[in-house]
């Protein structure tokens, strides 16, 4: 037996002793069904999945609403405040509900759990973002506002030469911190429990 072998025996025993056996039998079955290395790289490819379509979902999201707050005075008194009042809420505050509207209305499948999974994701990268994008649009200075009036840049040639170069800096550091927020909470919304069901 070489010595690797006698340690990890002398130290099983100690436990063992120590713990009690129940309890080490209780670490070694877990210890058993722990993922094994084959099935990691799988796994961690659905959690980019994940955090990429969250991620697309939240652009999406924050030009809507950082756009109407921006160029809408009316709607920036709603929505403003809705952003920063959801902020302030912990992603899991969220799971009630990414729960009853994903896995108790959709049946609870494979489809439902990944989409409450992207809520959950989602709730943790949104503001940031939408706030990036209402910061971009509402600094642009008035005379380059004006004179892109005065020259007609509208639709596409208004969001691509105007709105979309003011929204980058703010974006892509936003963009930063969304992802690591993704990344900080994917663990958490990637584990679903309801009732004696876990995913």
């Amino acid at each position: 037996m070489s010595e690797e072998r006698t340690a990890g025996a002398a130290l099983v025993a100690f436990l063992g002793l120590l713990l009690g056996p129940e309890r080490v039998l209780h670490v070694a079955r877990g210890v058993a069904r722990a993922p094994q290395a084959k099935d990691l790289l799988p796994a961690a490819g659905w959690s980019m999945l994940r955090m990429s379509a969250s991620f697309a979902a939240s652009l999406a999201f924050a030009w809507a609403a950082g756009y109407a707050a921006a160029t809408r005075p009316r709607a920036a008194r709603v929505i403003l405040p809705l952003l920063d009042v959801g902020q302030s809420v912990p992603v899991l505050g969220f799971f009630p509900a990414a729960i009853y509207l994903f896995v108790t209305l959709l049946g609870g499948g494979r489809l439902s759990l990944e989409l409450a999974s992207i809520f959950l994701i989602f709730t943790s990268q949104m503001w940031n973002l939408a706030f990036a994008v209402y910061e971009g649009i509402s600094t642009i200075p008035s005379e380059t506002r004006a004179a892109a009036d005065s020259l007609g840049v509208r639709g596409l040639l208004r969001l691509r030469s105007l709105l979309l170069p003011a929204c980058i800096p703010a974006l892509v550091y936003n963009s930063m911190l969304s992802w690591a927020n993704g990344w900080y909470f994917l663990i958490a919304c990637e584990i679903i429990v309801t009732g004696k069901a876990e995913y």
